[in-house]
């Protein structure tokens, strides 16, 4: 899931972020089922907490990918830095990139080589 990793920038920074199975089991943790979270962001408003949720999530599991192979360490983000860069970046594109980079971890390709083949009886 490596080459899934996106980048969510503002106007100083570049956040990595990947929506791997670590994002989706923090969130499954926190809000029951990853289904109820996918409808707070399909929602006419996304929620707002459920936004910066997923985003901490996703923007902490590209950094600590990309501090796995740099020598240069970024530090984690909090709550209120992802409220800061939405802010900065604004509603509407914060919850464009973290939808892009969920639909980006679950391409065709990864489903079809978790594919058992069965024989034809």
């Amino acid at each position: 899931m490596i080459d899934k990793l996106m980048y969510l920038e503002t106007s100083t920074d570049k956040y990595p972020m990947i929506f791997s199975l670590n994002v989706i089991e923090a969130i499954q943790e926190e809000y029951g089922s990853y289904n109820k979270w996918v409808q707070m962001m399909d929602e006419e408003e996304p929620n707002i907490k459920a936004l910066k949720f997923g985003l901490i999530e996703a923007i902490n599991e590209g950094i600590d990918i990309k501090n796995q192979f740099s020598e240069v360490k970024m530090d984690f983000v909090d709550s209120k830095k992802v409220g800061r860069i939405i802010t900065e970046i604004g509603l509407n594109k914060a919850s464009g990139v973290l939808m892009q980079s969920l639909t980006a971890s679950s391409t065709v390709e990864d489903t079809e080589k978790n594919i058992i083949p069965t024989r034809s009886l």
